[in-house]
């Protein structure tokens, strides 16, 4: 088992027409390989918020659980928003007419490299 050293870092992203921008800030990353081809994979962020929208800002905490299944193929157990059911990114009348809605979600991948 070698877990690798969690890093963060904080970037500025575009949020719609204009010079507005919004602060992204991942708080943490870890990778760690376990034994019998798995590797576990956790990331934390923090989302500034975007008040000309009425967006809050929303923190949240994704998880992988994945395995190798040869040199070309990898199933991976994912959970992304889990720290809150659902969580707002967008509310820009402008370019869209619902507001946008993240949900917690899990779901199963395969991956196959050629």
């Amino acid at each position: 088992m070698s877990p690798r050293k969690p890093y963060g870092h904080a970037h500025l992203v575009p949020i719609g027409a204009g010079l507005r921008r919004r602060l992204v800030l991942r708080l943490s990353r870890s990778h760690t390989d376990l034994p019998s081809g798995f590797a576990w994979e956790v990331s934390g962020y923090f989302v500034g918020p975007v008040p000309a929208q009425r967006v809050p800002s929303y923190t949240r905490f994704d998880t992988q659980l994945s395995r190798r299944l040869g040199e070309r193929v990898e199933l991976s157990l994912v959970g992304q928003n889990l720290i809150q059911d659902h969580h707002l990114e967008s509310n820009d009348s402008l370019t869209s007419l619902n507001p946008s809605q993240v949900k917690r979600s899990a779901y199963m991948k395969v991956s196959w490299q050629f």
